[in-house]
């Protein structure tokens, strides 16, 4: 345009969802994120969820989105530089918010959880969390390949794989083996699961896996 604003034009594709809602639900959704939430999402400045128009088809036409593309910026970005840089980060994040918010908003029930009496007590949830901050370095494996960024299922354990004829073997799959033998690998998952969500009942789980730690703390400082 003039004003060198880009405009998107987009019409519907026939595998998208059900005439006319589809169109209709795009644009109402984009509209309550861009007005209600808050969130810098394009907005919309003309659309017709009919094809009964001069275009013949369903369309919408909006605002280029703002910003650069990911794959424009990827290598500019600052990651963690080790596995211990993340929990560290997970760690001093969620005592940056437990210390600002944590009295505005009450911790989630879940009834068929055991909740530790100490739950709703803030400073109970900072103090473990500086424990576990001051002890990362020290747990986190030395193994680089433990500890390479990798894609994990939030449940993976043993109980959750199959093995069928011509999957892979310890031979086969090294790495795997590896981790799944850890001798602490299950501890070490748990307490990084729970240490981003003790506000959300997970002050006990968090502290048992604390617990664990504490006790069998020279075989952890081993690995």
């Amino acid at each position: 345009m003039e004003d060198d604003r880009r405009v998107i034009a987009k019409t519907s594709h026939p595998n998208v969802g059900p005439l006319v809602l589809t169109t209709a639900s795009e644009v109402a959704t984009m509209e309550f994120a861009r007005t209600v939430l808050d969130l810098p999402v394009p907005q919309v400045l003309a659309w017709s969820a009919t094809d009964q128009n001069p275009v013949q088809a369903e369309y919408i036409i909006m605002e280029g989105a703002r910003g650069s593309q990911l794959h424009e910026v990827w290598e500019d970005l600052s990651i963690w530089a080790s596995c211990v840089e993340y929990l560290q980060s997970i760690v001093r994040r969620e005592i940056d918010w437990i210390s600002n918010y944590a009295h505005l908003q009450e911790p989630k029930e879940t009834p068929w959880q055991y909740k530790s009496p100490e739950q709703n007590s803030p400073e109970s949830h900072i103090a473990l969390l500086q424990k576990f901050l001051a002890a990362i370095p020290l747990v986190t494996p030395q193994d680089p390949e433990l500890t390479s960024p990798r894609l994990w299922h939030p449940d993976f354990h043993a109980g959750n794989i199959y093995i069928v004829e011509g999957s892979p073997t310890a031979e086969k799959d090294p790495l795997m083996n590896k981790v799944m033998r850890h001798p602490h690998g299950k501890t070490l998952k748990q307490v990084e699961a729970f240490v981003g969500a003790t506000w959300d009942n997970c002050l006990f789980p968090f502290e048992e896996c604390l617990i664990s730690i504490e006790r069998e703390w020279e075989l952890f400082y081993a690995n």
